[in-house]
């Protein structure tokens, strides 16, 4: 629906500004209506397709998928999540979510996946697969800067398979829960079990991984205060990457070659924790 000039002066001379006003508002309703009933492309592809569910027997969490890559006949995929979601010795399968007319969860696509690399000190691991098909993919925000009341928003797969989307704000930018989790961001997105490794994402880029909520005792009983968590910011990738000689580069350098070996014929009862420094 368009509105020229003309048509609009030809509306104020022939109804008067009451009509005219009145025409306007309907007009704006009708365009607002219009935007409601089409989802958000880019909330979708960029953020909520690349989050998945990182899975073994006992235990789960979240991860994202921020690279896939073609090589030879096979995509090569990596995934990031949280060190404390991985145990070792465990097999693990990335569960991709399937999704029909957008939002519509279907289900997943499971593969079997290796850990790749794990660092307890950053609290972060590294996850690899193979598929047939491209991968959705999350975008860095290495750049983005984050300030307290910056606008945030979490995917995560905590209490249900189907990967869930909360929005928040930072709240601190050197979060403190506890000895074990310090020195990342604090927000106020709402965090359940589960969540650990999932994506937050300021302006549909990448800027941190969910780490842990915020814990209160009453009567002894431990309780999670949801709405206080604390997030990793994705620049630590970079320091651990730093660390490690840059082995780590091709996780967000395109120009640097995917790993070989962890892409060897891959069974899920093979996985393995890789050593640090592997």
């Amino acid at each position: 629906m368009q509105f020229h000039l003309f048509q609009i002066v030809f509306m104020a001379s022939t109804y008067g500004m009451k009509s005219l006003i009145l025409s306007l508002l309907l007009f704006f309703v009708c365009i607002n209506s219009t935007k409601a009933d089409e989802p958000d492309q880019q909330l979708h592809k960029k953020c909520l397709y690349p989050c998945v569910r990182i899975e073994n027997e006992g235990s789960g969490g979240s991860g994202v998928i921020v690279r896939s890559e073609k090589v030879g006949e096979q995509y090569r995929n990596v995934v990031i999540t949280c060190a404390h979601v991985i145990h070792p010795g465990s097999p693990y399968k990335a569960r991709v979510p399937l999704y029909e007319e957008w939002s519509s969860f279907e289900g997943f696509e499971d593969h079997p996946c290796r850990v790749y690399a794990r660092n307890e000190d950053v609290d972060l691991a590294v996850l690899l697969f193979t598929s047939d098909h491209e991968m959705p993919v999350a975008e860095f925000g290495f750049h983005d800067r984050l300030f307290i009341g910056s606008d945030i928003f979490h995917i995560g797969c905590g209490l249900g398979p189907e990967p869930r989307l909360d929005y928040g704000k930072v709240t601190s930018l050197k979060g403190f829960l506890t000895n074990q989790f310090k020195d990342g961001v604090r927000t106020s997105i709402n965090v359940v079990p589960g969540d650990s490794g999932g994506p937050v994402y300021h302006k549909y880029r990448l800027v941190g991984f969910i780490q842990a909520i915020k814990l209160f005792s009453f009567r002894g009983i431990p309780m999670p205060v949801t709405t206080i968590s604390l997030m990793i910011p994705v620049e630590r990738l970079k320091t651990w990457d730093a660390e490690q000689n840059n082995n780590l580069a091709f996780i967000y350098k395109s120009r640097r070659r995917m790993p070989e070996l962890p892409f060897a014929v891959l069974r899920l009862e093979e996985c393995q924790i890789s050593k640090r420094g592997e």
